[in-house]
């Protein structure tokens, strides 16, 4: 998002969803005004057009005697490139933006502010090609490399959110031996499905395949459908990504996704951890229950929710060969070639809700936990499009 301009009421926010917050200034903001470590920066800047007409107030509580209007000065920011501090929200009318609207005493209604894409231009533009079954949303806007930042499938009808590929640091050195070491690893770009594959998704998958295909028949498709499907075999989770024309994650995909280019130990950040509502390890919830437990790209139920299956076999020692012989990173490594015990990895749902955490499970018996979700991998044609 560099170079997006957006126009928020009130001297300052209080911005929440990283662990940490930005304090209302007691007087006129400096410039530039930071937020503190570990946050981005929300750098003030001064317009580039005519000023903005001042909103109307909106406090809840009558004016004190002698002052017409309380409400703050707007302003101009530049929302730093990947900010934690936002959460970047596709779905309301990409020409609108939120309103911030302070109270009294400087307080601030609402802790999480929600941030609108602008319009996309109407004039033709270059993007990306997809397979004719993935959807752009236009509304969402395109990354810088021309992939739009959303889809959606025509078969599964999944929202997807764009991956951008690049290096980062996969794994930890300050876990068990299984996380080590951390090492640099380069995936190039790809999407990820917004959500965990539903029960409602599945039972789709089932009456699209008929009685000769779809999943497993010991499957539970029974309950909320709003909930990820849980204990599902591997190669059935395998036949509902084929089915959408999509694949399951390679460990390092799921792991870029959840913790973005700079390697955060959650999908938030690197601060402490914070749910508005009660949350344990291994609680099943149906899909994005929790706003916080959202990724930079903007997926949810990464750290939480079902462990989720991935296309590596698993062993102990995987990233002590996860790299080339010169030292250098591997690109869309696929992990070991076999398995030591049979068994595939599983990411995400662990007891401290690390992203770095990994696991193993057998294929044909697997926990009651383990879900999974679909990524599409894309090549680097480009097809020049107008809008629409």
């Amino acid at each position: 998002m560099t170079g997006r301009e957006i126009a928020l009421v009130g001297l300052a926010v209080c911005l929440w969803g990283c662990g940490g917050s930005l304090a209302p200034p007691a007087g006129p903001p400096p410039s530039p005004v930071a937020a503190p470590p570990p946050m981005a920066p929300v750098v003030q800047v001064a317009p580039t057009q005519a000023p903005v007409r001042p909103l109307s107030p909106n406090l809840g509580t009558a004016a004190p005697k002698g002052k017409t209007d309380q409400t703050p000065p707007e302003m101009a920011f530049w929302v730093v490139e990947d900010s934690q501090n936002f959460i970047v929200d596709d779905q309301p009318d990409p020409r609108s933006l939120s309103r911030v609207v302070a109270g009294p005493g400087g307080r601030i209604s609402g802790d999480i502010l929600r941030v609108s894409l602008p319009a996309p231009a109407s004039d033709a533009t270059t993007r990306r090609a997809l397979p004719t079954e993935f959807v752009p949303l236009v509304e969402s806007g395109v990354t810088p490399e021309g992939w739009p930042r959303r889809i959606r499938s025509s078969v599964d009808g999944k929202s997807m959110a764009c991956v951008p590929g690049g290096l980062f640091a996969q794994g930890s050195n300050t876990g068990p031996a299984e996380v080590g070491p951390a090492h640099p690893v380069i995936v190039t770009t790809f999407y990820m499905d917004v959500t965990e594959v539903t029960v409602g998704e599945m039972q789709k998958f089932k009456a699209a395949s008929g009685k000769e295909g779809g999943p497993s028949a010991a499957l539970n498709l029974t309950g909320n459908p709003l909930r990820p499907v849980t204990q599902i075999l591997w190669k059935d989770a395998s036949a509902f990504a084929k089915w959408a024309g999509k694949d399951l994650p390679t460990e390092a995909e799921w792991e870029k996704a959840a913790r973005g280019p700079d390697g955060w130990n959650y999908p938030w950040g690197n601060d402490r951890v914070i749910w508005i509502q009660p949350r344990v390890p291994g609680q099943i919830d149906p899909v994005a229950t929790h706003p916080f437990d959202t990724s930079r790209y903007g997926i949810v139920d990464l750290c939480g929710n079902a462990r989720e299956w991935c296309s590596d076999w698993y062993t102990p020692n995987a990233y002590q060969e996860a790299q080339n012989k010169d030292g250098t990173p591997l690109t869309n490594w696929t992990g070991p070639r076999r398995a030591s015990n049979g068994e595939r990895v599983v990411k995400g749902g662990v007891d401290r809700w690390e992203l770095w955490s990994r696991g193993s499970a057998p294929m044909l018996k697997p926990p009651s936990d383990i879900g999974f979700r679909c990524v599409l991998r894309v090549t680097d044609e480009v097809a020049t499009t107008a809008a629409q």
